[in-house]
């Protein structure tokens, strides 16, 4: 029995750490497209940050912020449309990726039947629109929401996420840890 358990945590740790070199070579990969390859560990310490606000693992951010520079929003652009998208989607049922790609496509002026719902944006000009305004509409409108997760602060359930992210984090330390050995 502790052998199958220590073996599957290996199994856990390997899979772990191969996801996260996975998403940060993603990150890099995004970055050196737009030539920020310098702001691959502040990018890296958001996804940190965002994993322990929304319980949502960190290797997610990191392919979140990928999307969000591979659409076109470069820098401190690609934070905030990150910001934004978690929002969006917290806010409206739907997931951060598709509200990405939606506050992307605004950027041509265009809008999405989902993002029309959202008022301010909706009141946006083609003009205004083109310049990346939905985007600080967004953030202002849906920051609040990043950290409401199905899993709400202070409950049992958000305790046990916590938990069970702080285990998997463990795990995948340990993984590339192995990986440097061998």
């Amino acid at each position: 029995f502790v052998g199958a358990a220590v073996l599957g945590s290996l199994k856990r740790g390997a899979e772990l750490s191969g996801e996260f070199h996975r998403t940060t070579a993603l990150l890099a990969a995004s970055l050196e497209n737009v030539g920020r390859s310098q702001d691959i560990k502040k990018l890296q310490d958001f996804a940190s940050e965002l994993e322990r606000v929304t319980g949502v693992s960190d290797e997610t951010h990191r392919e979140l912020i990928s999307l969000a520079l591979q659409l076109g929003f470069t820098g401190d652009r690609a934070v905030d449309a990150t910001i934004a998208s978690i929002g969006m989607a917290n806010a409206m049922g739907s997931n951060a990726n598709e509200a990405m790609k939606q506050l992307a496509k605004t950027q041509t002026g265009l809008l999405e039947e989902t993002i029309r719902m959202v008022g301010p944006i909706r009141e946006l000009t083609k003009e205004e629109l083109k310049l990346g305004k939905a985007v600080d509409v967004a953030k202002e409108n849906f920051e609040s929401f990043v950290g409401a997760t199905s899993a709400g602060e202070g409950t049992v359930s958000r305790g046990m996420t916590e938990m069970s992210n702080g285990l998997d984090n463990m795990l995948e330390s340990f993984g590339r840890g192995l990986d440097e050995l061998g």
